[in-house]
């Protein structure tokens, strides 16, 4: 068993999908915060721009001069899941993460995380906006806050993850724990295929509260409740 608050090594990936104003703020929030993290043993970030319509893909490449930053240009649409899958299939350590580019979850938020991957039975920590010590600033809309409790219900009915909030972006895994590096879904229930991955090799997943900047800006569009339901019918119809 790994002694307690011993550094650990993470490959961190950071999907960026037109994102040319927020992912150089992101990247180099978390590089800081790494570099100098009693918890960091080693670490990558590995930027993965993906059908960018925009200067994403220019600014990650000026970003990965740097030394541990990793890019990596889609110019096909494959997806978060897609680009979470394609960084972690590049990762080199024992520990997978991934966060949002939109900086919504600051880089202290992801190292509480971190700090929790040291016990044995652990396979997965993920941030959660549905635990008590969560804080949204500002609070989502009621419309999100339902269609959020909703989709969990429905995913703990279908895969029995336990956990109150599939959908935050920003987790870490064991290795171990979800290899192969293949993910069914590509979309949104992707989080869901992992979590599920993880539970079926014998690991627990840790959910925490996260402080989180919420933006006013979202990209979940009207339909993307029925497309989200449809995919995790889908997952579970092709998942053992």
């Amino acid at each position: 068993m790994k002694p307690m608050n011993s550094p650990c090594s993470v490959s961190l990936v950071i999907p960026a999908h037109n994102e040319e104003n927020i992912i150089r703020e992101t990247a180099l929030s978390y590089y800081d915060a790494l570099t100098h993290a009693k918890e960091i043993k080693s670490f990558e970030i590995i930027l993965v721009s993906n059908h960018c319509s925009d200067n994403t893909p220019k600014v990650c490449r000026e970003l990965s001069k740097k030394k541990n930053i990793i890019h990596l240009d889609f110019t096909e649409k494959i997806g978060k899941g897609g680009a979470v899958e394609k960084g972690f299939i590049q990762a080199k350590y024992d520990w997978l993460g991934f966060v949002d580019a939109d900086n919504s979850i600051k880089p202290e938020q992801f190292l509480r995380l971190v700090r929790e991957t040291n016990a044995q039975e652990v396979g997965a920590v993920i941030g959660s906006k549905r635990m008590p010590e969560t804080i949204m600033n500002p609070p989502q809309p009621l419309s999100r806050q339902i269609m959020g409790w909703f989709f969990s219900k429905f995913q703990n009915i279908l895969f029995q993850t336990g956990v109150n909030d599939s959908q935050c972006g920003a987790k870490i895994f064991r290795r171990k724990a979800i290899e192969p590096i293949h993910f069914l879904e590509k979309g949104f229930t992707f989080d869901v295929e992992l979590l599920h991955r993880t539970l079926r090799a014998g690991y627990k997943i840790k959910e925490l509260g996260v402080v989180c900047q919420n933006s006013s800006v979202s990209r979940v569009k009207w339909f993307s409740p029925i497309q989200m339901f449809i995919e995790l019918i889908r997952l579970r119809a092709r998942v053992k």
